[in-house]
């Protein structure tokens, strides 16, 4: 089974791939265009044989541009 947070680094590893100003949580310097990730919080489980069987955890991507319509917007929704 993987890791939450080997899923989690997945999901960072994707959104850099789409733009190099990529932060989890928070951003370091002022640099646009830039996307901020985090996790937010564990939605429904499902439990089975005293334990997980299923995890949810919802989160937010904030995707920071000074350019109107641009397309990276879509590139992240495809992921």
């Amino acid at each position: 089974m993987t890791s939450m947070q080997d899923k989690l680094r997945q999901i960072g590893e994707n959104l850099a791939g789409i733009s190099e100003n990529c932060y989890h949580y928070w951003r370091a310097e002022k640099r646009f265009p830039c996307i901020i990730w985090q996790e937010n919080a564990e939605n429904e489980d499902l439990k089975a044989d005293n334990g997980k069987a299923v995890q949810r955890i919802s989160g937010t991507i904030d995707y920071f541009t000074g350019k109107e319509f641009d397309p990276v917007a879509d590139e992240i929704q495809k992921l």
